[in-house]
């Protein structure tokens, strides 16, 4: 094991990653949920809209936790998760900023869509940390397959990100709810797709770290 800090590292983030995951689907449900009750909703849904929020939440710190120490822990070993390191600093100041802000500021939507463009900075620089190992080891197979998979994220991520910005600042007062709740399920659709192939490199680059 040449690495070791990078292979904790990564454990650390391929967790967040499936808790970031998990938290999304509560999110969902919670959406899906609390749009169909009312103000005299029985005690039984509001307890169980209070729990799938506790969960959510929770998996949202731990997530968040996890991959700020991961990406700390593999920058011993390889300098490109350090530039992640940094982005999800950035991006957790314009959380905050926005969550101070408030949904009804004039800035709100542009720190949200800064705050995905660093989440989309962050997975990147830790497909070029995991590339980098793989070339350092000596396995040319994985960091090919890093190459490809970057490429395709980068793709997925960018398409997503314009589909959020057009919902964002457009929004209904010039789109149709059609139009918007397609952009909302494309964007939902291909980062579904670009979690579970971003999942797919952790996992291998995981395995090629403990050999």
């Amino acid at each position: 094991m040449k690495y070791p800090n990078a292979l904790k590292g990564i454990k650390k983030i391929y967790t967040s990653q499936i808790l970031t995951l998990l938290a999304g689907i509560l999110s969902g449900t919670l959406t899906v949920i609390g749009d169909g009750i009312g103000q005299n909703a029985p005690d039984s849904k509001m307890a169980l809209l209070a729990a799938l929020f506790l969960g959510f939440a929770a998996f949202t710190i731990i997530a968040y936790l996890l991959n700020l120490i991961g990406t700390i822990q593999a920058g011993k070993d390889e300098s490109s998760f350090k530039n992640a390191l940094l982005w999800i600093v950035i991006g957790i100041a314009l959380t905050v900023i926005a969550v101070i802000l408030g949904e009804q500021h004039s800035f709100y939507p542009i720190l949200t869509s800064g705050t995905r463009l660093t989440d989309i900075l962050t997975t990147v620089c830790i497909i070029q940390g995991v590339i980098s190992l793989a070339k350092r080891i000596g396995n040319e197979e994985q960091a090919q397959r890093g190459k490809k998979v970057l490429t395709m994220i980068v793709i997925i991520y960018v398409l997503s990100f314009v589909l959020l910005v057009v919902s964002r600042f457009f929004g209904a007062e010039k789109l149709s709810p059609m139009i918007l709740g397609a952009c909302g399920l494309v964007a939902m659709i291909l980062l579904l797709a670009a979690y579970i192939t971003f999942l797919k490199l952790l996992s291998r680059a995981r395995r090629m770290l403990e050999k």
